[in-house]
């Protein structure tokens, strides 16, 4: 594993209003992310897992602090070049696929490509089909290209969501519970699929999960308690 630092957090708060109530979700989190390294984020419902992963994103502003992907602070950005640093840094994997439901799973995952496409012209329309068909099937939907997420199962729907979300071999891949919502079959099957297209792109991986034994797994857990965040 390199041991260069691809994302990192330093002193990072994050507080809301609530009324006449200041609620802080996050306070003064440190935390470094090295290249090709698997870390788990554990907590309690409401502890501010989905919170750290959306800051570490660029979705949305610290109250306090600094994130910094591949050495540039977010802050220091403005919204289109950090949206362009996502597409080409960062890969989501939600609970929720957040699939286009009018898109076949071919055009869904073909997005991102598509999406850096328009800004850079770097790459062919053909060039991205065949990019996109290439990590369907090695996520086992070769067969299944031209279907709409309503005909796949939920199992399938998340393995499209991988997909997409690794299609840019991205530096780092946050997954926010990404198989909280399946089987327990198809959650293992989802989770392997992810350290096996992590393994093979180096693709650094962030994971909030309350599922324990997928933990176990990482190279590294954090836990998250009241803001808090500690080595587990």
């Amino acid at each position: 594993m390199n041991n260069k630092e691809i994302l990192s957090c330093r002193q990072l708060s994050r507080s809301f209003e609530d009324g006449e109530n200041r609620v802080e979700v996050l306070r003064a989190v440190d935390f470094a992310l090295k290249t090709e390294e698997k870390v788990a984020i554990v907590g309690a419902s409401g502890s501010g897992k989905s919170t750290l992963l959306h800051l570490m994103g660029g979705l949305d502003s610290p109250t306090e602090g600094v994130v910094e992907i591949a050495g540039t602070d977010l802050a220091s950005l403005s919204e289109n070049r950090r949206s362009e640093l996502r597409n080409q840094t960062l890969g989501f994997v939600y609970q929720f696929h957040h699939l286009l439901p009018e898109f076949t799973a071919l055009e869904n995952v073909s997005l991102p490509l598509l999406i850096g496409r328009n800004r850079s012209q770097s790459l062919s329309r053909t060039a991205v089909e065949v990019a996109a068909v290439e990590i369907l099937q090695r996520v086992g939907l070769g067969h299944r290209l031209h279907h709409k997420p309503a005909a796949l199962s939920g199992g399938e729907r998340q393995r499209a969501a991988v997909a997409r979300a690794l299609i840019g071999k991205p530096a780092v891949l946050l997954a926010d519970e990404p198989t909280g919502n399946l089987d327990r079959e198809s959650a293992q099957q989802v989770y392997e699929l992810m350290l096996k297209l992590n393994s093979e792109v180096g693709t650094a991986l962030i994971l909030v999960t309350h599922d324990l034994d997928l933990a176990q797994q990482m190279d590294r857990r954090v836990v998250l308690i009241d803001g808090v965040l500690s080595e587990a």
